[in-house]
């Protein structure tokens, strides 16, 4: 274990060597203690700030997380004991040292029998891992999906916030929706032991919700109950799920406050961001736009409402991605909606990883990023999104290409069964030269997701590095047919097509990208691809500069590490564009 309580006596011996600075920062030398148990358990303390204001506001105003949640070795039991000693109600924490180590010793007893709560209901009961499947919209208007949807995510949100409890994104546990799968099948797919299911009825101001615990061994039905309450009431019904499931399967609730944390008390902007999410995880541009005018809309209603800041970045940001939107408009956009949000509630988990993104790849301030993502990390570790986003965005960016695999592996524990994440994951093997593992991991992708243009567009890129370009060209007329003619997939084919000696083609298709350019926004990248394809080296260096300029995210992530470009790696051009973008070396 990393740092952890025993012996007492040099925790006390610890403490009577500091207790004179922490003194200057904590209201009580119990508080102290705390803060060196915390910072001994973690390896963090639990109030950070970059001046002395912002620490004395974090001590003042905010209260750390279950040290467990950065070290999932400790037992639950020192949770307790630590938050107790940093409580900031007097008449809730310690009342005296001798009661903070009459506790440690306690527990160091029971650790030492084998006779804790934990270890003793552990034969009883060692449930670990949950999915929650988007509960059905029983209301008769089919709109609401989003909100049944909404009120599904909420409760994910709260219990992968539990130590001890692995549950699955809802990227994976969501493509269930509308299929007619055995839990013992849906259980095996996602490795989890549990299924929580459930509908809701929306009627007026009123609303229906039924929620049931499913073990996915037998299909026996664990728990179930039916909630009628006003809509006034839907973050009590939330947190009260969240709470029958953690008490069902005996995880332990280190502190005593709500589960589902209530960003705002109007209905209406909860509403609008609840949409706002539905129509983000469309994937499509014409969803992004939804979501954006949606998220505008709840901050007028309450500006102080911090989660459609955290959507409105993470629209723009995919929208740079794919090529929709203009990086100089967009990004900055992007930026200042995530700072927004942290302004607003720095423990936000997506709203630094979101910052991160945007202070990497448009700013290249890679060390601001990286201290925005392991920010995002420690407030939220079974994030997949932010740990996919650290793996392929910053990670494989600056070349850390074993983190990268690791960290994106870990997003995938998560959430197995998310098709763009198990893309990228091939596209890692790619960049490490392990080809033949990218193409078999494309096509796992293509089996989970056969509608999904990414896999096809990068088994097309790895074909041509191992020299198959017959396969590449089919693989990438079938990502641009999925994709309906995506500006990318454009680009990707025009190069293959190149490649290949269909020199008329290709041409076709550049002027076509050409084309696209003059009448709306295309990134550079796009139509580099084709001009390196036909072997125009200073064109496509030409397009490739441009795309660092207008912060092309496509070249930003991708030139470090891409084997395509390791024909360029001497050139001076290309050692210009790394240097421009802080990536040398």
């Amino acid at each position: 274990m990393r740092g952890l309580f025993f012996p007492v006596l040099s925790v006390y011996n610890r403490f009577k060597a500091r207790t004179r600075i922490l003194g200057y920062i904590a209201a009580s030398r119990l508080v102290s203690m705390g803060t060196v148990l915390y910072e001994m358990a973690t390896g963090t303390m639990p109030f950070q700030g970059d001046t002395w204001a912002a620490v004395f506001d974090e001590i003042f105003h905010k209260s750390p997380g279950p040290p467990s949640r950065l070290n999932p070795e400790l037992p639950g039991e020192l949770d307790g004991i630590i938050g107790k000693s940093l409580e900031k109600d007097r008449r809730l924490h310690y009342q005296s040292a001798t009661e903070l180590r009459a506790d440690l010793q306690r527990l160091k007893r029971d650790r030492d029998s084998g006779q804790t709560a934990a270890s003793a209901e552990a034969g009883t009961a060692r449930i670990r891992s949950l999915a929650v499947l988007p509960f059905a919209n029983l209301s008769a208007d089919k709109e609401n999906e989003y909100f049944s949807d909404g009120l599904a995510e909420e409760i994910i949100n709260a219990l992968a916030q539990l130590p001890g409890l692995r549950v699955t994104a809802r990227t994976s546990s969501f493509s269930f929706r509308g299929k007619e799968a055995d839990v013992r099948e849906i259980g095996a797919r996602l490795h989890v032991e549990n299924i929580l299911e459930g509908s809701v009825r929306r009627a007026g101001g009123r609303i229906r919700v039924t929620a049931q615990l499913v073990s996915t061994a037998d299909g026996y039905h664990l728990w179930s109950e039916r909630y009628d309450r006003d809509m006034s009431d839907v973050f009590a019904v939330q947190d009260e799920i969240a709470r029958a499931i953690a008490d069902r399967l005996r995880v332990r609730l280190a502190y005593d406050q709500p589960l589902v944390k209530r960003y705002t008390q109007n209905l209406e902007a909860f509403n609008l961001c609840l949409k706002a999410r539905h129509h983000f995880s469309k994937l499509s541009q014409e969803g992004r736009e939804k979501a954006l005018q949606d998220c505008e809309r709840a901050i007028v209603l309450d500006p102080a409402y911090a989660l459609p800041h955290v959507v409105m970045a993470e629209c723009l940001w995919g929208s740079t991605y794919l090529g929709f939107v203009n990086p100089r408009e967009s990004l900055p956009k992007a930026k200042s909606a995530a700072l927004n949000a942290i302004r607003l509630d720095d423990t936000i988990a997506e709203a630094h990883g979101a910052l991160g993104l945007v202070l990497g790849t448009c700013e290249f301030d890679w060390s601001a990023a990286e201290r925005e993502f392991r920010r995002a990390l420690d407030l939220n570790p079974a994030s997949a999104l932010v740990r996919g986003n650290y793996a392929f965005y910053f990670l494989r960016a600056l070349g850390r290409l074993e983190e990268a695999l690791t960290e994106m592996r870990r997003a995938l524990d998560l959430s197995p069964l998310d098709p763009l994440f198990s893309s990228y994951l091939g596209y890692l093997f790619h960049v490490v030269r392990q080809f033949e593992r990218a193409i078999e991991q494309y096509h796992l992708v293509m089996e989970l997701a056969p509608y999904f243009y990414l896999p096809h567009c990068l088994l097309s890129a790895t074909y041509v590095q191992v020299g198959r370009l017959d396969e590449a060209a089919a693989a990438a007329e079938k990502a641009n047919a999925l994709s309906g003619r995506h500006s990318m997939t454009l680009g990707g084919l025009g190069r293959v097509y190149a490649l290949a000696g269909r020199t008329a083609e290709a041409r076709r298709l550049l002027e076509e990208l050409h084309s696209r350019r003059r009448a709306g926004y295309v990134p550079p990248s796009f139509l580099a691809y084709v001009y390196r394809g036909l072997r125009e080296l200073d064109r496509g260096m030409e397009w490739m500069a441009r795309g660092v300029e207008e912060r092309d995210l496509n070249i930003v992530v991708t030139l470090k590490t891409e084997p395509g470009y390791d024909d360029l790696r001497s050139h001076p051009a290309f050692l210009a564009l790394l240097g421009q973008m802080n990536l040398q070396g």
